[in-house]
Order: structure tokens, then sequence, then C-alpha cells
């Protein structure tokens, strides 16, 4: 009795041994398959932006709107970025003159200043002066009968994102805030700006407002209308941006525009000026993601592309976002290892 007592024993011990040593390799294995997803992924976003630069991508078409725009502010990306890419086009109405301009950023055919502004504004400087007035955008839950509540937002300016993104600015481009406000800004009208984030909103709100690809803001006697890229759009914009640093524009800049106008940089983040930053050979060192493609081997560089792995992190989100439940296979597949 003794000795089946103690057999038992030994073989119980060995089972619980067998699963410690099958609970010990699991951390390591679950940490390779999650790198290994990551790489994939952002190989997978870089092959996308890769393909749109040899205007071969098809993506989500759906605009982007306003809730959209802050769920992304909420989560502390640089607003500046999220201008330049959500932003693809901006109106202007200037008040008593009648005067409209267009500007968009769509290298080589423009680089968003237009010839007829007088004062020869151009689209980045619209995206740096969104940035450090503190344009943002304000939601409301408008309660409604029977318990239906119905979700408004709006654009809207505030002030402690005005103060961060001048400080900002500041540090990493000393005196632009200064230029940008005394050539777009009239004096006191930066305490001017309406409607401030948390403000009573109207009693008759538009809920279609905030789901259209025009939305609408006024600034004194400027009347904003402004045009969000979709996902594909973004995609499409980062593609231009590759072939334009890649040198496969053979446009020449008009005399008007600026040399600092024709590449977008971003002057309020401070250890990465690049919007997008890709390379076409690994020259650079490690890379961060990689991907061949029909002319060679993209990559994008471990040091120096903060910014750009910013975008592919918003980028894997927005796809989550913007894709409905009809998009996912209804039953997954399961394969059974023996």
């Amino acid at each position: 009795m003794w000795c089946r007592e103690f057999v038992a024993g030994i073989m119980l011990a060995g089972t619980l041994g067998a699963c410690a040593a099958i609970d010990s390799s699991v951390a390591p294995r679950y940490d390779t398959v999650s790198r290994s997803l990551a790489e994939a992924r952002n190989e997978s976003i870089l092959l996308n932006i890769v393909r749109a630069s040899h205007d071969f991508y098809n993506a989500l078409l759906r605009p982007v709107d306003l809730y959209v725009l802050s769920y992304f502010i909420r989560q502390g990306y640089s607003r500046e970025l999220l201008f330049w890419l959500f932003l693809d086009s901006t109106e202007i109405k200037f008040g008593a003159h009648g005067l409209v301009l267009g500007y968009q950023f769509n290298p080589p055919y423009d680089y968003g200043c237009p010839e007829k502004d007088p004062r020869k504004r151009c689209f980045r400087e619209w995206n740096e002066l969104a940035t450090i007035t503190g344009l943002s955008v304000d939601e409301h839950i408008e309660k409604g009968e029977g318990g239906k509540n119905a979700s408004h937002a709006r654009f809207c300016f505030d002030k402690v994102l005005a103060l961060r993104g001048q400080r900002a600015m500041e540090l990493t481009s000393p005196g632009r805030a200064k230029y940008l406000i005394d050539k777009y800004v009239d004096p006191g009208a930066l305490n001017q700006l309406s409607p401030t984030c948390g403000s009573p909103w109207p009693k008759q709100s538009d809920p279609e407002a905030a789901a259209t690809d025009t939305l609408k803001f006024n600034v004194g006697a400027l009347e904003f209308s402004l045009v969000t890229r979709s996902t594909y759009g973004i995609y499409q914009f980062l593609g231009k941006l590759l072939r334009q640093s890649r040198g496969g524009v053979d446009f020449e800049v008009p005399a008007w525009v600026r040399p600092e106008d024709v590449r977008p940089e971003l002057s309020t983040v401070q250890e990465d000026h690049k919007l997008l930053n890709v390379v076409f050979d690994r020259s650079a060192g490690s890379c961060f993601a990689e991907t061949q493609f029909l002319d060679g081997i993209y990559c994008v560089p471990e040091d120096g592309s903060s910014n750009t792995k910013r975008i592919f992190g918003l980028l894997a989100q927005l796809l989550a976002l913007q894709t409905t439940a009809s998009d996912l296979a209804i039953t997954p597949t399961v394969h059974t290892v023996q």
C-alpha cells in the first residue's frame, strides 16, 4: 500500500513538473508571437504607403469625421501632425472682401500657396496657426425623449492647448509663433476666438454636422470650410510625400512658393521635424519597419522617425475604427495542432 502511494506521488510530481515546464515556456513564445504580429502590422502599413507612392492602393473611402479627430486628440497625438494627415484642403472666405481662396497641399501639382493670395499664405502655415490658437474638437451629449441621446461635435478653441502649442513651437522653432500671429491674427483677436471648448452649446444643434466631409467654422470675419481625408486619402497623401522625397517629381516648384513650404515639416515636435521618414535603402542602420517592393527595399529608420512611428500606430487604430462588423468573418478559422 505504502509503495503504491509512493509511486503515485512520484507520478503526480512528474505531472506537475511537466506543467511547470510548459508554463515557463509560454512567456517567451507569447513575446515572440506578439513581436512578430507587431512587425507584420508595421510592414503591412509601410507596404501600403509604398504602394500608394506608385498609385496602387485600394483602401477605405469614408472621410474622417470630427468624432475620429477628437479620439486621436484625446490620446495626445500632436494636433499639428493630425491636421497634416486628416485635412485635405482648406477654403477660406475673407469677409466683406468676398475673396475666396483654396489651400491644398498636393505635390507636385499644388503646394498649398495660392498665387492670388496677396499675403502669400500657405497650407502649412494654416496648420501651424490652428495648432497655436488651440483649435480642437468639443463633444456634447444632448438628452432626448425616451432615453434617446444625440451626440454632437464641433470645432472649438482651447486656451490650454493654445498655450501648449505656442510653447512647443517656441522650443522647436524660436520666433515662428510670433511670426505667424503677427502675419495672420489681428491685434486682440486671440482673446476673441469662439466658440471656446466647454462653452454652452446652442439650443439647436445639427447632428449631421460632425459626420460630414466638409467641416465649417468662423474666426471673426473669416469663414473656414475644411475637407477631410479618408483612410485611403491618408495613404495616398503619404505615398505622394514618399515619392516626393525620392525625387520622383519632375515638375518645377512655382517661383512664389517658399522653400520651407515645399515639404511638410512639424514646428511643434521637438524630437523630429519630418512628417514622414522612409528611405530607399538600409544605409541608415536598423529599420523600425522594412518592406520590399518592385523597385527595391524601403526602410523606416529606427532613429529619427518618431512621427512616422506615431503615424503607423494611428493608421492601425484608424483601420480598426473604420472597420464595421460586416467586414469581419462571422465564424473564426480554427487550426487544430496535434
